[in-house]
Order: C-alpha cells, then sequence, then structure tokens
C-alpha cells in the first residue's frame, strides 16, 4: 500500500465552485476523519473527489492511499462477469492501518458488482462493517467513457453518490425516506440519483 501526498494537484475536471452548498452545518463536527484509497492508476478521479469532500462536506482527508495491486490480476476481477467484486475490493482493505478517529473509502472508475446480489448487473458501491466503503464512478453515465466524466449530468450523479457516502461514514447520518434526499434510502440506478438535491 502506497501512502500519497494528500495535497492532491487539482484535477482538471473539478469546478472552482461545486453546486453543492456547504451540508452540513447543522451536523457539528464529524465524527471520523476520512482516508481516500485510489484504486485507479490515474488520480485523477481521487483527486476530484478530495477536492469536492473538503469544499463541501466539512470533512477532513487526512491521508491518500494507493494499493499496490489494482488490475485484471487482483482477484477480486472476474473475467466472465469483466468486472470486480465489490466485497473482494472491501476485503483487501481490512488489514489498513487506521486510526479510531479514521474512516476508509475506496474511489474507483472500474465496474463493480455484489456477489451477495449476482443478479444485479452492477452496483454504485457497498459498505463493510469496519468503517469501509467503495464507491464507482463508471455507471454515472456511459459505462465505458475516455474522460473522468462523459457529461455534467453524469458528473453531478456521482457527486451525489460521493457526497451520500461521505455524510453517512464520516457523520454516521441514517438514510431516510425522502427521495429528493442524499441519504434517500433506495438507489438502484442513476434516475435515483437525478431526482436527488444536495439535502439532507
Amino acid at each position: 500500500m502506497v501512502s500519497l501526498n494528500v495535497k492532491a494537484t487539482k484535477s482538471p475536471e473539478a469546478n472552482d465552485s461545486s453546486p453543492a452548498p456547504h451540508l452540513t452545518k447543522s451536523l457539528g463536527d464529524p465524527k471520523y476523519d476520512l482516508v481516500l484509497v485510489q484504486l485507479d492508476s490515474d488520480p485523477q478521479l481521487v483527486q476530484w473527489c478530495q477536492e469536492e469532500i473538503e469544499a463541501t462536506t466539512g470533512v477532513r482527508v487526512v491521508r491518500i492511499l494507493r494499493p499496490t495491486d489494482s488490475g485484471e490480476s487482483n482477484p477480486a476481477f472476474n473475467p466472465q462477469r469483466s468486472q470486480y467484486e465489490a466485497e473482494g475490493l472491501i476485503g483487501q482493505l481490512r488489514d489498513l492501518k487506521i486510526e479510531p478517529s479514521e474512516t476508509v473509502l475506496a474511489v474507483t472508475s472500474k465496474d463493480l458488482y455484489l456477489s451477495s446480489v449476482p443478479e444485479w448487473r452492477y452496483c454504485f458501491g457497498t459498505h463493510a462493517a469496519n468503517r469501509t466503503a467503495i464507491i464507482s464512478s463508471v455507471r454515472m453515465g456511459a459505462r465505458f467513457q475516455d474522460s473522468l466524466f462523459p457529461n455534467e449530468r453524469a458528473k453531478d450523479r456521482f457527486r451525489k453518490l460521493l457526497l451520500r457516502y461521505v455524510l453517512e461514514m464520516a457523520y454516521q447520518t441514517p438514510r431516510n425516506d425522502d427521495p429528493s434526499s442524499l441519504l434517500y434510502k433506495s438507489v438502484l440506478g442513476p434516475r435515483d440519483l437525478d431526482l436527488m438535491d444536495y439535502k439532507l
């Protein structure tokens, strides 16, 4: 596991001002700092995530880590599906040395699926019990894309997914029944992300 400089260079895809307001004024201080894990060889996505998190949520990104084995030789890669098993990738992060005050979010542009729900064609992300989660950007627009985000709608969708996970992990905010909330309990496809607003 390689530790990267947390002061990442500004991503070319980053907005100078996020459309998301500062969401967490009513929540007090976050319960956890955040460790980001870069699962792609290109650091662009994790840099973009760091900038969005720090501009919008009040959560500190204290470290960025990069595993040494993140390609198709990774045992979590399923060649029959041409996807990565989300639970397998999270399992590989189980031995990360983190402080009691930290929680871990892995980000990737790889296509994910849940072995626990094999009938689902893909998943956006998933949580583990040990304060670890993973999210993917690949299904926000086109499945295979040359740029970080193929259009503004795809960027907006992933921003909502990212903020949802950060709120849950760093602030321990519960999910709810409001489809317009970032914390809506049932997100099964891009349409659900489109219906969300930047509110709790």
